[in-house]
This record gives structure tokens, sequence and C-alpha cells, in this order.
């Protein structure tokens, strides 16, 4: 490639590597929108006081927020953490919730009460991250544990477990997902023990099933979770935390059906499960409908659960922007969830190296750390290398945490003045916190294909959505037109999950 003095100022960048083709041409906003705010120099890096602030990175505006998944295992374990000094920074700047971190601060964060409050005596436990002393752009989100509960982590005892979860809510979450019962576990066998509860408090399951043409274990989830909801209505203090009501459904029909019975709870947003991350004409229905009945109001949050690949965050952000554009609901807010950099780190110690922006794949990438090869190995975690990376489609996601770490930090071997289990304990929770930044940074690469300017960069999935969700909310004939497209619709952003 010929050389472009551009490349030089890319060069001092973590966002934009050597010789990347500039995206904006000179346009100062769009600079601010690729680049990241962190000098490449490592020795420069070391020597911030503070570190990425994202709800100032301009890629960031008016898109779907990743709500990375905490395990309690991770937030547990920086409670009292001492690090080795060489490392200049502390277990505090370990915490995504504080704008003072020396590594980066990221406001939308999920945790579940099926971890942080499987007891009544966790339930009362509290921490940096639940102990509701915040700063205001903080949002966190908190799941209810229902599914912990169907697989069989939580014993279910009725409305004092839904008590406690929801007690545990108000004071902990800013956003609060209803106990719902999902159907994840139906075909495994997880839902058989509430359809034999239900069927011993009298309910007909057999003869409801065959009347209404769902399986009892569908419909155990759904009497469950309307009982639950009911609960909450009563019970909840108004104000305390913000309710999402949810929606289930495997198909059209299921969701049609959960979806009408949930509209008696008038909560303050609402969550999709099940199929409708991947079955976009289904979840269209449903907004349409929730438009029409007054339930896309100013201020609400949507959350879609489980799913967090850079097809599905940029796809929701369209989702977004038309909500925005074509409904009352102007500052309608999506989120997305999943625990995706914890299970990277748990497949081998692998650290997330980047973002394969390849249009035909799009995807991240990630590279073993713990190798006998590391060993003696002083380069930052930054530059760990996969087998077989490409060079141009490629792109690194460096973090401020990768350039305080080697790769000789992750080896199979004690650190000085630690035990071999403290030692892969504090690995593990090194690794998770540089996972979860880079998932930040292969977002906030991907969300620049939301300027039409980079629309050659997007998968070819991506290309015409924007024009058929403006088709779905400007229609006169809404459904029909969903029914018209539904093959184009499903093929689309959210299918590949």
């Amino acid at each position: 490639m010929i050389a472009d003095t551009s490349d030089a100022v890319d060069e001092q960048h973590f966002g934009m590597m050597g010789n990347e083709p500039r995206t904006c041409l000179g346009d100062a906003g769009m600079d601010k929108d690729v680049e990241d705010m962190f000098p490449r120099d490592p020795s420069k890096q070391r020597k911030l006081s503070q570190g990425q602030d994202y709800t100032e990175v301009g890629a960031y505006d008016n898109v779907a927020y990743y709500m990375p998944a905490l395990s309690s295992t991770y937030v547990d374990a920086l409670e009292g953490l001492v690090l080795p000094s060489r490392f200049g920074f502390t277990a505090e700047d370990l915490q995504f919730t504080n704008p003072s971190s020396k590594l980066c601060f990221y406001p939308w964060v999920l945790y579940s009460g099926g971890q942080a409050a499987k007891t009544p005596k966790l339930a009362k436990r509290r921490n940096w991250l639940t102990n509701g002393q915040h700063d205001d752009r903080v949002t966190l989100i908190g799941d209810s544990g229902g599914f912990q509960i169907q697989q069989g982590t939580i014993a279910f005892q009725g409305m004092p477990t839904v008590e406690r979860m929801l007690r545990w809510l108000e004071d902990v979450a800013t956003h609060s997902m209803v106990m719902d019962f999902p159907l994840a576990t139906i075909a495994s066998g997880g839902v058989d023990i509430h359809v034999q509860r239900l069927m011993r408090e009298g309910v007909e399951m057999e003869k409801l099933s065959k009347t209404l043409g769902f399986d009892t274990g569908f419909l155990a989830c759904l009497f469950q979770t309307v009982r639950n909801n009911r609960y909450y209505r009563m019970h909840r203090k108004v104000g305390a935390t913000k309710v999402l009501n949810i929606i289930q459904g495997r198909n059209e029909r299921e969701s049609k059906f959960w979806f009408d019975r949930m509209l008696q709870f008038h909560f303050d947003g609402w969550t999709f499960a099940g199929k409708h991350h991947s079955q976009l004409a289904m979840t269209c229905r449903r907004l349409i409908e929730m438009r029409d009945l007054g339930h896309l109001r100013q201020g609400q949050w949507l959350h879609f659960l489980g799913v967090s690949t850079l097809r599905v965050g940029v796809g929701l952000s369209m989702l977004q922007r038309a909500l925005r554009s074509y409904t009352d609901a102007k500052d309608i807010q999506l989120s997305f969830d999943s625990g995706s950099p914890v299970d990277v780190m748990r497949n081998g110690y692998e650290a997330v190296t980047g973002v394969d922006m390849d249009p035909e794949v799009w995807s991240f990438r990630s590279a073993r750390t713990r190798q006998d090869a590391h060993d003696g190995d002083h380069r930052p975690l930054n530059e760990i290398r996969e087998k077989g990376e490409r060079s141009f489609d490629f792109k690194r996601t460096q973090t401020a945490l990768g350039v305080h770490l080697t790769l000789d930090d992750f080896v199979n071997k004690p650190w000085v003045g630690l035990t071999g289990e403290q030692t892969r304990k504090l690995q593990q929770v090194l690794l998770i916190h540089h996972n979860t930044h880079a998932f930040f940074e292969g977002f906030r690469r991907a969300y620049r294909t939301l300027d039409d300017r980079n629309i050659l960069e997007r998968p070819k999935e991506l290309m015409c959505l924007p024009a058929l969700l403006d088709g779905v909310f400007t229609s006169e004939t809404p459904m029909q037109f969903i029914q018209d497209a539904e093959r184009e619709l499903n093929a689309l952003a959210l299918a590949k999950v």
C-alpha cells in the first residue's frame, strides 16, 4: 500500500492500525468516533490518571448498548483484592462503573440475582456493584434469577422466593426484570417439576394444553410468570427500580399469546427473550402492537436477553433509530447482554484479540494466553496474536489493561508472593476485565458502520435493514408489510446469533 501521512496520526491511537484506510478523510467529528482516546505508546498509557469514558465516545451515540453480564466470581473477587504494585492500578480501577477508573468507565452493566441472591443470606450482602452508590450515568439492569431456578441452582419456594428477588432488585438495580420462567429449559426437562407442581395445585395442565394447543411446559412458564408479575404489581415499591416486563416465545403463536397476557401489567419497559432476537419479523409485530396500544413511551427501555454478536449490536441500533424516528418514544433505549467475555476466559484462558470485520464474518477473535512459549515473554498482552490472523479485515481491540499486563503474566506459574491458586484467580479476574473491555471496543468499531459513509463495511444482512425497518414503521398496513417481508426480515442481522 502507498504510505499516507495520515497513517502516522492513526499509529498514535489504539483504535486505528497502521495503513488502515481512514474513514473520514479529515472529518474531525468522525476522527473522534473511530479513534480511541488513549495514546498508543505504552509508557504514556500507564501514566494516564483516568481511563476512557464511554459516555463521551461518539460512536456510542444513539446505539443499542451492550450490557456485560457480570459474574459473581468477578464482582466478589474485587472486594479486598490487592494487586501487585508494578501494575499501577488497583481493584477499584477494575470496577467498570467507577468513573475515576484508570482503565475505563463503562456505565451499562447487567447483574443477576440468580448469582448474587441465591439465598436470603447472600441477598443481604452488598459490594461495589450492589451498594447503590453509583454515578448518575450508570444503568444497572438486574436479572431476577428465573433461569437459575429452572436450572435447579436456586430452590423455588413460591412467593417468598419472588419477594426476596424483588427486594434485592429494588435495592441494587436501576432497571429490573420481572421474574419470568423462561422457555429455554423446556426441552431438557427443566420445567417438568413446575408442571407437576401446578397440577398438584389443581391446575388442569393436560386439559388446558389440548384446549389451547400449547405444550404443558410453555403453559407452566406462562402461568408462573403471570403469578410472579401479579406479586410485583401488588408489592413493588414504586420508583425504587424500573421494572421490565418480559416477552417469551419460540414462535409467532407463542409470542403473541404470551404478549397478550402480559399487557395487563403496566410496568416501565420490556425485555425480549426466546427467539425474539433471531426472528426479527416476530419482534416487529410486537413492537407495532406496543406502539398502537400506547406501550411505547418516552424514557422506556427495551432489552434483548442473552445475545452479543456484532451483527445484533448494529441491527438493534438500527431498530432503535427507527423507533426514535417513527414512534412517540423519541428517547427509547435498546440494550442486549451476554456473559461472552467470561466464557472466552473459561475457554482455555483465552484473551479477546480483536474483531474480524470481513463482511462475510464479522466476529470477535481470541487467542490462548496460557502457553509455555510465553514464559519470559514481556510483551504487552495487547500484542498477543491469534494463529492465522488476517492483516486487513482483522481489527485489533487493544485495552487499557492490556498495556499493563504481559504475556508472561498468564503463564501457568505462581506470581511472586502468591500461591498457584491465588495466581490463577487473579489471572482470571484480569482476563475477564480485558475481554469485557475488548467487547466495548469491538462494538465501537462495529457502530462505525451505522454511518452511511461506511455502508460498504457492513455485512450483506445489514445493507438493507434500515430501509426495511423504515417500511415497517411508516406503512399504513404494517402487519401486512411484515408478512410480505417476513423472509427478508428473518434473514437479516438478528438471525445470526
